[in-house]
């Protein structure tokens, strides 16, 4: 299943789906400000991938580590963007957002239309 993107008005995040994304208002919490330096001034977007997980699009790469020194590549204007590499929840979900796309999950978990996760 994939889930394409949409800007919502962030007064939506209690019911936002896989595939919603808004900026922050002001003012903007400090620990969802954090931006990655090549995306210093850029005002926040989140981004609801399946799981459902809250991804902020312009900040630092994180792993089991902890954040990154830098951020993924982005391209075009939301809700139209194109991430890169890959965005690994670690157990939850790992895909692509490809041109206001976002894929299925490439290590095989499935979602519902929610973007929970079906098992079994």
């Amino acid at each position: 299943m994939s889930w394409t993107c949409r800007m919502v008005d962030p007064s939506t995040a209690a019911r936002a789906r896989p595939g919603d994304m808004w900026y922050l208002p002001e003012p903007i919490p400090a620990h969802l400000a954090r931006l990655a330096p090549e995306h210093a001034g850029q005002r926040p977007l989140i981004l609801v991938l399946p799981g459902p997980c809250r991804f902020s699009v312009f900040g630092p790469t994180w792993s089991a580590g902890g954040a990154g020194p830098s951020g993924w590549a982005v391209s075009g204007e939301p809700p139209l963007i194109t991430l890169t590499p890959s965005i690994d929840v670690k157990g939850i979900y790992h895909g692509y957002v490809r041109d206001g796309v976002i894929t299925d999950d490439i290590d095989g978990r499935r979602f519902n239309d929610d973007g929970r996760r079906i098992y079994g």
